[in-house]
């Protein structure tokens, strides 16, 4: 007879017992736990019960050689001498985001053969970005969020489950800064943009080098010229049509209108977490910057010639207040 799938999702059972666990984890088998063992009956008139255990990593250690399984590993330690009982009619398969790591160890450790692993390739940033174009649209996010967001993603997980975490914790957070007669009406341009994926990428540990790479130009001047200036003028002010003159002074006065020009991207890299610093309405006040940041800024941004050159104009302008 064909047999009977069960999936069990690991991560639900994470504060269970291993009693506790085994009976939620039997309770979905159709005929309770009789269906698992061997009757004396003829063998094909009785299904096989497959459990399909989802991120199974969820109930392991990190500690690989650690002597005392936790309650959560005693119930995969039983699941499997179900599975290599031949009283049982029990197989296993377990899903998991752990690969090559301290959790697939301790698994292997724990009972599950190494020999029967099958590894699928994580979505690419072309994946990632067709997912959300497919289920959202940019009619919700734009599309340079998309990109950023895609390219993070696949470089640190590939895990679309991650993507979507992070893309509905900004449209949370956008919803929280609007009014309700917003929420009401159609909108014309992408509620979910760059300023606001860059602030949720910093909170959840943002490959730097990866954003700063695709980063928008005219913000990427005002931070080279305001993390120069900041070795400098710690903690202490500097009015914004200064900032404004020495920016223009680097930069060109082409590339910068006016003081609001250089407000808009300070308060947009400020949000992103990327410039440490207090914005009034006439000056601003750097503070002490990340040397994450600065490191990632000399790798992307400071390896081209463009702010390269900048920064040696920079170097002969007295930029004490």
């Amino acid at each position: 007879k064909p047999p009977q799938f069960c999936y069990v999702n690991c991560s639900s059972l994470q504060n269970f017992s291993k009693e506790n666990a085994l009976k939620e984890t039997v309770s979905q088998v159709r005929g309770g736990d009789r269906a698992l063992k061997r009757s004396d009956a003829i063998e094909d008139t009785q299904s096989a019960v497959i459990f399909i255990l989802d991120e199974i990593d969820h109930l392991v250690s990190k500690e690989v050689d650690r002597s005392q399984p936790t309650k959560t590993e005693e119930y995969i330690q039983s699941m499997i001498e179900w599975a290599n009982n031949e009283q049982y009619l029990v197989g296993l398969v377990g899903i998991s985001n752990s690969v090559e790591n301290a959790k697939a160890s301790r698994l292997t450790n724990l009972g599950f053969p190494r020999a029967n692993k099958i590894v699928f390739q994580t979505y690419s940033v072309e994946d990632l970005q067709h997912i959300v174009l497919n289920k959202i649209g940019t009619s919700v996010v734009d599309e340079k969020s998309i990109t950023l967001l895609a390219k993070n993603i696949a470089a640190s997980s590939g895990d679309a489950r991650k993507l979507f975490e992070i893309l509905s914790r900004a449209i949370l957070k956008a919803k929280e800064t609007m009014k309700d007669e917003e929420l009401n009406v159609a909108h014309s341009e992408p509620l979910i943009t760059l300023r606001q994926i860059s602030s949720i990428l910093r909170e959840s540990g943002i490959n730097l080098r990866l954003f700063l790479e695709d980063f928008p130009i005219h913000q990427g001047r005002v931070l080279t010229v305001c993390l120069r200036i900041s070795s400098v003028l710690r903690n202490k002010n500097m009015h914004l049509n200064r900032l404004l003159n020495i920016c223009r002074q680097a930069y060109g006065s082409d590339e910068f209108h006016d003081a609001s020009d250089v407000r808009s991207a300070l308060e947009s890299l400020v949000d992103a977490g990327l410039l440490h610093m207090q914005i009034a309405p006439d000056e601003v006040i750097f503070g002490e910057q990340l040397e994450e940041v600065q490191a990632a800024v000399k790798e992307t941004l400071l390896s081209k010639s463009y702010f390269q050159d900048a920064m040696k104009k920079l170097d002969s302008i007295s930029i004490a207040n």
